[in-house]
């Protein structure tokens, strides 16, 4: 592969991997019923306006999931792997590059929340009381997943393992589904 090549393939997955995973945490924020009032989730959402809007009043949301969302994102993640598969000169089929989307949906939700948590334990050695807009946001959406970690293993002097214990889980879920 040329140099030309690679450049092509470096922008296409970093630009739309970054809208990507900010659409997801749009969804994430939905769901988990976040303060939208925070200047991170008012950010967020003046990013994806724009593309969720429309899609709004064809696939209304059911409950706290964002059908349309995650057509959309499903549709972006195609349209990338579709894009890289041209820059490197490959033709392709609709069924299997919409599995390979699926499963890059499923990576990059993975993703997404296991960094998440790693920032929101990093924090909270430097804001130990979450007042940062993006402490909060981030403790709302891992909270879901830690909460339950939590029940099973207390703090253990006022050490929090249950980032540790999530991040162990996730990591071999990731192992068992093939991520």
């Amino acid at each position: 592969m040329s140099t030309g090549t690679h450049a092509g393939l470096f922008l296409i997955q970093t630009l739309f991997n970054l809208y990507l995973t900010v659409l997801l945490v749009r969804m994430l924020l939905q769901a988990v019923r976040a303060d939208y009032f925070n200047p991170i989730s008012q950010a967020i959402v003046r990013l994806t306006d724009p593309v969720l809007k429309p899609l709004r009043g064809i696939i209304p949301n059911r409950g706290r999931m964002d059908w349309g969302g995650l057509l959309l994102l499903l549709l972006l993640q195609g349209i990338k792997l579709a894009l890289m598969l041209a820059v490197v000169g490959q033709a392709f089929s609709l069924v299997p590059l919409l599995v390979q989307a699926l499963v890059e949906t499923l990576r990059l939700a993975f993703n997404t929340l296991f960094y998440a948590i790693i920032i929101r334990a990093v924090l909270s050695f430097v804001d130990p009381y979450g007042q940062n807009p993006l402490a909060r946001v981030l403790g709302q959406i891992t909270e879901p997943l830690l909460a339950p970690a939590r029940r099973v293993i207390p703090p253990i002097g006022g050490l929090d393992l249950s980032p540790l214990v999530v991040l162990i889980g996730m990591q071999l879920l990731m192992i068992l589904l093939g991520l």
